[in-house]
């Protein structure tokens, strides 16, 4: 890792629940240990360099639970929401679902510029309990954890998928900007 500057987590399958002290439930999603045990590994890596790290959907469920927070294995059966938060594909990979109310004086905010940003939508598991040195930058409207952060911003995670928006949401550009420049200081 000596020529890495930056570590991007991206989306994939449900973490391994008893990464997170739970049994499995019926309706977890399939699971990858080795992909855990490697992300996990990576991640370890990163902070003990303090490189700058970008999670996005599944990355922001394995920051969240590697630094010991906890995750829902599915919101909708575990009660957290009545909304679907797993668009299909098949409606576009830009779709959007909802927006993210993001928390003012977060690193998020200062990267967007706040307010309410569009975000499209393909998880069933989320934040239950975040991780103590991580906080909530932005929510869905349904209150589901969208967002988080380290409070030195170095550490920044989305639930949504920002690559995918990038054509028509500058807030997305601005994501990845922020994280290219982050990693060229580093």
């Amino acid at each position: 890792m000596a020529h890495v500057w930056g570590l991007l987590l991206p989306g994939g399958p449900d973490v391994a629940p008893e990464r997170y002290r739970q049994a499995p439930r019926p309706w977890l999603g399939q699971v990858d240990p080795e992909l855990d045990e490697f992300e996990f590994a990576l991640l370890a890596r990163a902070r003990a360099r303090d490189l700058p790290v970008l999670g996005i959907c599944r990355g922001l469920q394995v920051v969240n639970v590697f630094l010991g927070g906890t995750l829902f294995q599915d919101l909708r059966a575990e009660g957290a929401t009545v909304e679907n938060h797993a668009m299909p594909r098949e409606r576009g990979l830009g779709l959007i679902a909802h927006p993210l109310v993001v928390e003012p004086g977060t690193r998020l905010n200062e990267i967007t510029g706040g307010g309410w940003i569009p975000a499209n939508s393909r998880h069933h598991q989320a934040v239950r309990d975040v991780a103590p040195e991580l906080m909530v930058s932005a929510r869905s409207p349904d209150g589901v954890v969208e967002a988080l952060e380290s409070a030195d911003g170095r550490l920044l995670a989305v639930q949504c998928h920002p690559e995918d928006l990038v054509d028509g949401h500058l807030w997305a550009c601005r994501l990845f900007h922020a994280f290219v420049a982050l990693a060229r200081g580093s």
